[in-house]
């Protein structure tokens, strides 16, 4: 549970909108706040830069892990390629 305190100006303006809305006033700011949070909700690093991974995917998940074999394989098929 929250409990603020408002000065008298904003919880008229606040009444005045839930009215408006058909609202209680603690489901109007309720719905603001869910609003204001997915608005201003900053993107993860992922989200931000999701469009350039992979972007030179090898379509392979074992990259990392097998790293030294994969590199291995290369180098054979150049020299006998």
């Amino acid at each position: 549970m929250l409990n603020i305190r408002l000065d008298k100006n904003m919880e008229k303006n606040i009444d005045y909108l839930a009215k408006q809305a058909g609202k209680t006033k603690s489901e109007f700011v309720r719905e603001c706040l869910a609003q204001y949070i997915v608005e201003y909700q900053q993107p993860t690093p992922w989200e931000t830069g999701e469009d350039k991974f992979g972007k030179y995917s090898s379509g392979k998940g074992n990259l990392a892990q097998d790293r030294k074999a994969l590199l291995k394989d290369i180098l054979e098929k150049k020299q006998h390629g």
